[in-house]
């Protein structure tokens, strides 16, 4: 039997443990209540917000208020996100009526400092009205931005340079599209479309003729945006230089040029099966009836890949009809030549 003091000591301890317990869960729930009171005056706040700003960013698209207040404290930075809600709404004029009245409500000082000091959230929100507002002044710091570790703040500069200056925009960035892995070839190719062939033609071409090859295969998929003349002399520039099998590759897949046929021609025995390959659908695109010969005799290659390419290029050629290429499938006494026929035809509705 424990003595007396031993009971006495596990009593105190069991009691104070107890008490301890209900004071955590007490101060548990003053946090938790603190919380919502928290959430529910910055949800208060906002709808308030909302009820004076929205109506004269509404009224601002048609026509300037004829009073317009200038957001203070903690309401700048709502200020910023609803006109950038409001920017990704509207088109044409109703973007400069937006950028008219967020310039007047005093929008540029704040959104140029947020740039600079703000929370993560507050550049990132920053970053995209700038760009809205093509502001000059903000070009350097949204360059320094792009080139950030952080891949969503690099992405947002770029797209904001883009709006600002898009030819200046352009000779800074294509480089970046090539080095930087992290950035999506979709988000790319909206900025270079955003800043129009015009802009994007000179610096595209540049950076083409002047990488170093590694960087070529990376730059030559945007050629599609540079124009036919710029595509076209910069992959005739590749095609004759080119040492590596991917950016022979990348050239291939870019050819729109009838005028390079010998020089596909002269790949489709190329050693690399995927050289083989875009050499095959280059001439789907550029070949004429003279080429259907060489197509036809890929579908021996020992490639899968070109065999396939090989069968569906003869498919959807517009010169190659169906008699003839039901001729072309029955003239092969290849078993897997004629299983490539097969699948196109299928796929094609031949």
């Amino acid at each position: 039997m424990a003595p007396d003091g031993y009971s006495d000591l596990a009593v105190r301890a069991a009691a104070w443990t107890g008490a301890g317990l209900f004071a955590l869960t007490l101060l548990m729930m003053a946090a938790i209540l603190a919380i919502r009171l928290r959430f529910l005056g910055r949800e208060r706040r906002r709808q308030r917000f909302l009820s004076l700003w929205r109506p004269l960013f509404t009224e601002a698209l048609y026509q300037l208020p004829a009073n317009i207040p200038s957001p203070r404290g903690g309401d700048r930075f709502l200020f910023l996100l609803l006109f950038n809600h409001f920017h990704s709404l509207v088109k044409g004029g109703e973007k400069e009526q937006l950028n008219t009245f967020a310039t007047a409500a005093g929008l540029l000082p704040f959104a140029l400092a947020a740039l600079q000091k703000g929370s993560f959230p507050q550049k990132i929100a920053a970053t995209h009205a700038l760009g809205y507002l093509r502001e000059a002044s903000a070009f350097d710091a949204l360059e320094e931005l792009a080139r950030s570790e952080n891949t969503a703040i690099a992405l947002a500069a770029a797209a904001a340079m883009t709006h600002v200056d898009p030819a200046r925009a352009m000779r800074a960035l294509i480089p970046l599209f090539a080095a930087r892995a992290d950035w999506p070839v979709s988000a790319c190719e909206l900025m270079l479309r955003d800043a129009g062939q015009a802009a994007v033609s000179g610096p595209l071409k540049d950076a083409v003729m002047e990488a170093d090859e590694a960087a070529v295969p990376a730059l030559l998929r945007f050629l599609h945006t540079a124009g036919g003349e710029t595509a076209g002399e910069c992959v005739r520039f590749w095609l004759a230089r080119a040492r590596s099998d991917e950016t022979l590759s990348a050239a291939l897949q870019m050819l729109t040029d009838p005028r390079l046929r010998p020089s596909v021609r002269e790949r489709l025995d190329h050693p690399v099966w995927h050289v083989r390959m875009q050499a095959v659908k280059a001439l789907g695109r550029i070949g004429d009836r003279e080429d259907v010969p060489d197509i036809v005799r890929a579908l021996a290659d020992r490639e899968w890949w070109v065999r396939y390419r090989a069968a569906r290029t003869l498919a959807e050629l517009p010169f190659v009809s169906h008699n003839e290429f039901r001729a072309i499938r029955e003239a092969q006494t290849d078993r897997y030549a004629r299983e490539a026929l097969d699948l196109a035809a299928a796929e094609t509705g031949r």
